[in-house]
């Protein structure tokens, strides 16, 4: 079984209630040991294994790697809208992590695009920092993703998106991304006008009550001091109270104003790659191939 499906069931995400779905899901391997484990309502579509399965909206829905074989830029984030479309609670998006060594890319690969092709097989694969896939995710979907594991990103849909999903290479030229690109800019300046939750806080319990009104919270650094988000001394950590204090509603909007600001600059990032892409778009090639039904990329 594969490790964010592992994840999935040891975190609780997981459960036999739920109904499961595998999007791009290879020779269907997970899916049949869910079914051994009492998992009934599951089911999977791969446009290669399992091309006459539908696809189907379920509670939770798996995109384990599929995003890292997919070179065609354009349809990677086609793929993941998809998959978001189809999650009705929660989506698991597993990305290959790492990066690849010089000398054995130039023996038994080479590079294409953002990525490398094996030179036996032909197959594409692209590989994502920690940091470099939670952005993307981030600019694509519109989510601030939780990472539940090396590669491996969490989206509760329970929670609001901070900016519309969107596919910014069907949707948009060139010159509308200038513009989009301005009207971010103009958010995050006045955002950073507000306090901003420093990197390293955070917001803890150190005392639980009865119930969540009875509980004390305060801010913990992991660095040396706090004194440079106001608190009177050099302290280490800052009582805010109960979440009915001001104090407390403060740190949470802040943190909520530096997620915000997170998914912008994203997206900013993502648009830039969007333009160069847009401006000087590859020729077609035989590894070019598009693997999404009804789908059909500017570049064919």
């Amino acid at each position: 079984m594969s490790r964010p499906v592992l994840m999935a069931i040891e975190k609780g995400i997981l459960t036999k209630s739920m109904s499961v779905f595998d999007y791009g899901c290879g020779y269907g391997t997970d899916m049949d040991l869910l079914k051994d484990m009492g998992y009934l309502n599951v089911n999977r579509y791969d446009p290669y294994y399992f091309p006459d399965q539908e696809l189907v909206p379920s509670s939770l829905v798996f995109l384990n790697y599929v995003i890292s074989v997919i070179e065609n830029l354009p349809e990677r984030d086609h793929v993941l809208l998809d998959a978001l479309s189809l999650a009705s609670d929660f989506l698991i998006v597993a990305l290959l992590h790492g990066k690849h060594n010089e000398q054995y890319m130039s023996k038994y690969h080479c590079k294409y695009m953002d990525g490398i092709i094996n030179k036996t097989f032909g197959s594409f694969t692209k590989s994502f920092s920690q940091e470099e896939a939670s952005s993307y995710i981030m600019a694509v979907s519109g989510y601030y993703p939780e990472s539940i594991g090396q590669g491996i990103f969490l989206i509760d849909k329970s929670y609001e998106p901070i900016l519309p999903p969107v596919n910014l290479y069907s949707e948009y030229t060139a010159q509308a991304l200038y513009r989009l690109t301005k009207t971010l800019k103009k958010r995050i300046n006045k955002l950073s006008r507000k306090w901003i939750l420093p990197d390293g806080v955070t917001i803890q319990v150190y005392k639980k009550g009865n119930d969540n009104q009875h509980c004390y919270y305060r801010l913990v650094s992991r660095k040396k001091f706090l004194c440079h988000i106001g608190a009177p001394k050099m302290l280490k950590s800052k009582h805010l109270g109960r979440p009915s204090s001001t104090a407390y509603h403060e740190a949470v909007n802040a943190l909520g104003r530096k997620i915000e600001i997170a998914v912008l600059l994203a997206r900013i990032s993502h648009i830039k790659s969007v333009i160069k892409f847009l401006l000087n778009k590859p020729k077609a090639t035989k590894t070019m191939r598009c693997t999404i039904p009804g789908f059909i990329p500017d570049i064919l």
